[in-house]
Formats: C-alpha cells, structure tokens, sequence
C-alpha cells in the first residue's frame, strides 16, 4: 500500500521541481511568475486535500487495547519513548533536507552550469520514469532483505549517483548526467516508498510495549517532521549560495558555480550519510516484526 501511495507522491514531488520553472515563465515578470506558479501548486493541494476527504469512507476501528485518554502534548511527547520511531523519524528527516536540496539546487545547476534550464525538465521526467519502473522492484526487495536495508542500500546509491555528478558532471556532456539521473532515481525512490511502510511498523512497536495506539500522534509528529526538513533545506541551500557569492540574475563567477555544486551534491550526501548511519541502529528486524504482529492478533482474539 505504501508503494503505490508513494508512486503517486514520486510523480509529483518531481512534476514539482519540473514545472515550477514552466509555469513561472509563463507570466511576463518575475514576481507575477511566483505568484502564478504559488496559486496553481495551491490550487492542486487544495484539490488532491479534499477529494480523499469526501470518497474516503473509514471502516469501523477495532480497539485493541485500552486507550487512555492523555492531553494532547503528553500523546506527542510520548511517541519519543518509542526508540525505533525515533531512528526513521531522525533519518527522514536527516534525508528530507537532503532531497529538498537537490530537488531546488537543481534548478540554479541547469540554468549556470550547463546554461539551459529547459534540460531540467528532460532530467525530471528521467528520475519519474526510474522510480515508477523500479517501485515493484523496491517492494521485491524488501520482502527478502528487509525494510530498512533497502532503504539503507537506495540512499547509498543516491549518494553515488551524485558523487558523480559533482565530479563529472560539469565536465562531460548530458548523455552521463541523463545516465546518472536514472541510477539516482532508482535510489531516490526508497526515500518515498520505505519510510512511510516503515512507521506503522512502529507504531505496532508501540502498542505491543505500552498497550495503546495512537497513530495520530505518531503520523502528527511525521508530518510536521517533513515540513521542518523542507523548511531547512530552504535556509541552508541560501546560506550555501550566499556564502559562495552567488547573486540573482548574474552571471556567475566561477565559485559561485562551485557552490551551486557543492550544494547539490557533497552537501546533501553528508546528510544521508548520517541517516543511513541511523538506519542501521533500527532494531525491528522481519523476525521481529512479525512475533509483534503475532502476539498483538493472540491479545485480539482474547
């Protein structure tokens, strides 16, 4: 389930990055630009917001346990207990910032780098066709080696893939990057698919220790993790620019380039590198996943 929910999220996370430029030269200024390209993006969360809350139809919760009634701060603050949910939150997290760098230093590398933003697109559409291809392939994986792993074994090779593109990249002609574009994407697409079957993991974790559920407080705390990472990249993708003396609408000098490299890749890497460190610290292995699920249907039955 969460393969084909993060095949969608895929498609449209990169149909973002893609566009974005599209449909912000579609107007005659910079600043009209933005904001046609804000309304359209919030139009269409808006939309794909409401129409699963008017055809989704939930099926009556069966209660597994007593659940106790705590305030709302207790709840949140009590999912930190929880040390498996806080490794993959910390790794999301810790990835999140580096995928949304990539995502929006690619843009700035297209457009100085290789002097031609339209090849963006091109590069987009590249990462969206691996990652749909290689989906069923991911799940294949998991089912033998473990969740975890994967998601291990997809970041590491995200990293290798922009190894090469910050070494050669810049040297070499788009036939390689378009190449590395496809090993990245097959890389990439264990961020959105592994990390969102791994959480009700723990929350199952969750409720086998303590007794309890509460996954609205667990998938609370998600969310907001995913905006914090996105926010952050944000901020540091200008400090990294800034710091390389890189100014809007200029040509750039050659350290500015080298910023706008170094953001996309090394930067990024040490990132997934310290998440992938974390990833191999979860505890929940397939054996042990499955005696949870087994004692949680015995406590069911009774």
């Amino acid at each position: 389930m969460s393969a084909y929910k993060s095949l969608f999220a895929v498609v449209a996370t990169l149909l973002g990055a893609g566009l974005a430029l599209p449909i912000r030269n579609l107007f005659k200024t910079t600043t009209a630009g933005f904001m046609g390209m804000g309304s359209t993006f919030g139009i269409l969360i808006i939309i794909s917001v409401l129409i699963p809350f008017f055809l989704i139809k939930e099926k009556p919760i069966i209660n597994r346990g007593e659940t106790k009634r705590e305030g709302i701060v207790k709840r949140n603050l009590d999912v930190f207990k929880n040390r498996p949910f806080r490794i993959i939150l910390t790794t999301w997290t810790l990835n999140a910032i580096g995928v949304s760098l990539v995502t929006a230093d690619l843009v700035y590398y297209f457009k100085y780098i290789h002097n031609d933003e339209s090849l963006l697109t091109i590069a987009i559409a590249i990462m969206i066709l691996t990652s749909m291809l290689f989906i069923p392939v991911c799940v294949a994986i998991s089912k033998r080696i473990g969740k975890s792993l994967t998601y291990a074994i997809g970041m590491i090779i995200f990293c290798l893939a922009l190894a090469a593109i910050f070494f050669a990249g810049h040297l070499v002609d788009m036939t390689y990057f378009y190449i590395v574009m496809f090993i990245a994407g097959a890389g990439m697409l264990t961020h959105y698919v592994m990390p969102w079957s791994i959480i009700p993991d723990t929350v199952d974790y969750d409720e086998w220790k303590a007794g309890s559920r509460k996954e609205g407080a667990y998938y609370g705390i998600w969310t907001f993790m995913i905006k914090v990472g996105q926010a952050l990249s944000g901020l540091f993708l200008g400090m990294i620019l800034s710091l390389f003396g890189y100014a809007p609408d200029i040509i750039p000098s050659s350290l500015s380039k080298l910023g706008i490299r170094i953001a996309l890749s090394p930067i990024p890497a040490v990132f997934f590198i310290i998440g992938i460190w974390f990833l191999f610290k979860y505890p929940i292995s397939k054996e042990k996943y499955v005696s949870i699920q087994n004692t949680l249907k015995n406590r069911s039955n009774k």
